[in-house]
């Protein structure tokens, strides 16, 4: 799983070097596709939690660094093209305290942004 985590901390930053703000996010599916060391169906449940659970590592180690949630340029395809509620909830466990989710994802976003494109 520690490669995942690698590869997948290298796909996100990646994508937001490569991209201006108005192309940061990128769908689950998206990022789905991207990873190579394993293939994951977002169909399947369990697939869901590991991929969760991932995007939460990540995120972790990135905010340990004083980078932000690097997971929260990844949002569904459909719908409100947030994150899923996992990222909220894993956020309030980071210490963030938050009453507007949305506002909290844009300020996320930002700061995400900021910090990779200064690296």
């Amino acid at each position: 799983m520690d490669q995942t985590i690698k590869e997948v901390t290298e796909i996100l930053k990646s994508h937001i070097k490569k991209n201006d703000k108005n192309g940061l996010i990128l769908s689950y599916q998206d990022l789905c596709r991207k990873i190579k060391s394993k293939k994951f169906d977002l169909e399947n449940p369990g697939h869901r939690s590991e991929i969760g659970h991932i995007l939460g590592q990540v995120s972790l180690n990135e905010n340990k660094l004083g980078n932000g949630m690097l997971s929260v340029i990844v949002t569904k395809k459909n719908g409100d093209h947030l994150p899923g509620n996992g990222f909220f909830k894993f956020a309030k466990t980071l210490g963030y305290d938050f009453k507007d989710p949305v506002d909290f994802w844009i300020k996320q976003l930002n700061h995400v942004y900021d910090s990779n494109k200064r690296s």
